[in-house]
């Protein structure tokens, strides 16, 4: 299985992903800041952005701080055609795991 048909899998699974993109939706955010908004681990944010990331939804740049230090990442979302395709690709998988599944009854 290809690592960007994994990330899509894992984010199914992932409870913070709804919320990580839609707060994206309204601007950009820091790592730190999406887990104080959206009240999630700090550890489950940065596991849900790498995903996303893999999946092709987001993307970071690295912005220096007011006070110098090193830099921090701020996250935006991808492309709007990008965020369509996945969209299209989910529904597809969706379709196969529902004419691939067993008729219980």
């Amino acid at each position: 299985m290809e690592q960007q048909t994994r990330a899509l899998l894992e984010l199914l699974s992932t409870d913070g992903t709804d919320a990580i993109l839609n707060r994206l939706a309204k601007g950009k955010a820091g790592k730190t800041d999406l887990a104080e908004e959206l009240h999630l681990d700090p550890r489950e944010v940065a596991s849900t952005l790498r995903l996303l990331r893999l999946a092709g939804l987001v993307r970071y740049r690295k912005v220096k701080g007011k006070k110098g230090g090193r830099p921090r990442e701020v996250w935006e979302l991808a492309a709007a055609e990008e965020l369509e395709k996945l969209e299209s690709y989910l529904q597809q998988m969706q379709h196969r795991l529902i004419d691939a599944s067993p008729a219980t009854g």
